[in-house]
């Protein structure tokens, strides 16, 4: 994996996207093939691309061939951990309930740029993100997984990974924890109001991917 953790090359919007220098992406990778290692698989994490329009085309002009791994988590809950992320990091000043009640507002001031801060809805809605990528990219070239389903079972989910990259990943050595904070509880009023917009988006990407949503339909349980 590129070191630095996310690289945020293909959402850059300083980048010359007529004749960008991929030579400067290639530098946050470790060495290239060698004759006592060819072929060595190299690959990046920046959650963002999924979400940001242009990325996708932009990878597909970098590497048609490429192969995509989309994590996909509630996206209520993941409304929920942006906002603790960005409150955590004094970037957000409005309770989650203001927030996501002003993001349509609030992100308008960005057009025509989305707003990677303050898109806590927009940002999980996966069915309009997918159907971006399936129109350059063919299904065998993309891997969508659960996050749940992705840490209740991380040794299955891997031999997936492994299979859908033609390499075998190596297991867990130890128990992954994530490690976010939450000054506060995410309130049924706020899980509804998103519900009620999220919730048809979930629908139409059950049916584009053959997935169960259940838990994703089911309110959290609450003190």
């Amino acid at each position: 994996m590129s070191r630095g953790g996310e690289l945020h090359f293909f959402d850059n919007e300083r980048i010359d996207w007529d004749n960008p220098d991929y030579d400067a992406y290639h530098t946050h990778f470790f060495t290239a093939n060698t004759p006592t290692n060819p072929g060595r698989k190299r690959g990046e994490s920046t959650p963002i691309y999924l979400y940001w329009r242009p990325s996708i085309s932009r990878i597909h002009a970098y590497n048609p061939d490429i192969q995509l791994i989309i994590l996909l988590r509630n996206p209520m809950l993941r409304a929920f951990s942006q906002w603790s992320m960005e409150r955590n990091r004094n970037r957000e000043t409005l309770t989650f309930a203001e927030a996501i009640r002003s993001e349509e507002e609030r992100c308008a001031l960005r057009h025509p740029l989305q707003d990677p801060r303050h898109s806590y809805l927009d940002r999980g809605r996966y069915f309009e993100q997918l159907k971006r990528v399936y129109s350059f990219f063919p299904p065998e070239q993309v891997l969508a997984i659960k996050a749940e389903e992705f840490f209740q079972t991380p040794d299955a989910s891997l031999d997936r990974i492994g299979s859908f990259l033609g390499c075998p990943l190596r297991k867990r050595e130890r128990e992954h924890r994530r490690g976010g904070i939450y000054g506060t509880a995410l309130e049924m009023t706020d899980w509804l109001w998103m519900y009620e917009r999220l919730g048809p988006d979930i629908c139409q990407l059950e049916t584009l991917l053959g997935w169960n949503c259940r838990d994703w339909h089911t309110p959290p349980l609450t003190p």
